[in-house]
């Protein structure tokens, strides 16, 4: 699926694709855990196109705030 299609998609309020990419933020927002526990660091930067679909960021974000150890 292209990135215009699934822009476009969500645009649309296309269910389907709106959770889907949730889905793939959640999975994201696991990732930086272990760095987060080994390195504490103040910022961590995430870029990419993917990041600008609604819903990824704040799923990813969510998942972490989950998972990672409180301070």
């Amino acid at each position: 699926m292209g990135g215009f299609r699934l822009t476009c998609q969500l645009a649309d309020g296309d269910e389907q694709t709106a959770e889907r990419v949730r889905r793939a933020g959640t999975c994201f927002g696991y990732t930086p855990a272990n760095p987060v526990h080994l390195y504490n660091p103040d910022v961590m930067v995430i870029g990419g196109a993917i990041t600008t679909y609604v819903g990824y960021m704040e799923a990813a974000k969510a998942a972490l705030q989950a998972h990672a150890l409180p301070e």
